[in-house]
């Protein structure tokens, strides 16, 4: 079998590249300087229900607020986070760093 040519089977390396790694590290820098800027109350209910990923019944309990209470928060800063001027221009792709 001349000329014949092994083919080999190279897996695709599961992890992300340099340059995908450092902007996810980049937006998750503008994320947590945005919800560090939320008022406490809302920055509250963000961090309990999202990064510590606490139910909405859980994030009442540790607020000491009804259940009514935290999800009108939780929205909120939703609302908040939406309309933040570093996650509106990261969204739109005009952020080259984090602030």
């Amino acid at each position: 079998m001349q000329g014949d040519t092994l083919l080999r089977f190279e897996p695709a390396d599961g992890h992300p590249d340099p340059e995908e790694q450092y902007a996810q590290q980049e937006r998750q820098k503008v994320v947590a300087g945005v919800v560090r800027d939320l008022r406490p109350t809302l920055r509250n209910v963000i961090e309990i229900r999202e990064f510590q990923e606490g139910s909405m019944k859980e994030t009442a309990q540790r607020l000491g607020i009804s259940l009514a209470a935290g999800k009108a928060r939780l929205f909120h800063a939703g609302a908040a986070l939406r309309k933040a001027p570093r996650l509106r221009a990261m969204r739109q792709g005009r952020i080259r760093r984090a602030a």
